[in-house]
């Protein structure tokens, strides 16, 4: 008798936007999470699943109270604006890998 190995189920991504939509370019990220919600909107339409589920967070500020609820995700994107720049860019922060 083999013993098969329990498949997991992925686990989510959560996307946080961080900033105020009535603060000019603070309201980038929270223009970028709906796009991202509308995206996804458009393909569960379609019956694409997204592989792995993404959940999606809009914080004015980013407070310590969020912790808690961000660490159960197996990756968490933070988008945020940043007025000394015009290009966008790609900062990996750390990696739970290593």
């Amino acid at each position: 008798m083999t013993e098969e190995t329990p498949t997991l189920a992925p686990e989510p991504t959560l996307l946080v936007a961080i900033g105020n939509p009535l603060r000019g370019d603070d309201g980038v990220a929270a223009e970028f999470a709906r796009q991202v919600a509308a995206m996804f909107k458009q393909e569960a339409a379609r019956g694409v699943a997204m592989r792995p589920p993404w959940r999606i967070l809009e914080v004015h500020p980013l407070c310590p109270e969020h912790a808690a609820s961000i660490a159960c995700f197996g990756e968490v994107i933070f988008v945020d604006a940043d007025p000394a720049t015009l290009e966008p860019k790609l900062q990996q922060l750390c990696s739970s890998g290593g």
